[in-house]
């Protein structure tokens, strides 16, 4: 019986030693990044940022045209989270699906619009997440767009 124990009780100790290391491995990119800046040599460190399913964006700035049959927006782009800024684009095209969110600001209270009450030079904000399919096509959808964004020029990227 102490035999049995003194192997079971090795067996354990072994396996709670080896699997934190096994787990720790090279990652899902392979050995990991080799320069400081977190890219591999051979990707942008913006390239190499987006290679997840999806990712959140947050950005404000002005519709610059309005696609009602295609159901997206051109924005102007003022500003927005490091997703927004490191892709380096100045004019982004959104889509919007079913269920996003359209509001009004009004003082503190958002009241809920339709996308047919949309105008081009609205100051708008919005969130929505960024998909990148396997040929490094982005897609931009929108699941909230606020119009009456406060936007001023300390707000420039």
């Amino acid at each position: 019986m102490k035999k049995n124990l003194i192997l079971i009780l090795v067996v354990v100790l072994t396996f709670a030693l080896v699997i934190p290391v096994a787990a720790k491995g090279p990652g899902p990119g392979g050995n990991g990044p080799n320069n400081p800046d977190g890219t591999n040599g051979t990707q942008s460190a913006y390239s190499q940022k987006q290679q997840g399913p999806r990712q959140t964006f947050a950005m404000v700035g002005t519709i610059a045209a309005i696609d009602r049959l295609n159901l997206t927006l051109t924005i102007n782009v003022i500003n927005g989270n490091k997703l927004v800024q490191d892709s380096g684009l100045d004019v982004i095209t959104v889509s919007v699906v079913e269920t996003t969110r359209f509001l009004l600001q009004t003082g503190r209270i958002g009241v809920p619009i339709t996308f047919a009450e949309l105008n081009e030079g609205q100051q708008i904000s919005l969130n929505g997440i960024v998909t990148v399919d396997e040929f490094d096509f982005e897609t931009w959808t929108a699941y909230r767009v606020t119009v009456g964004a406060y936007l001023t020029q300390t707000n420039k990227r």
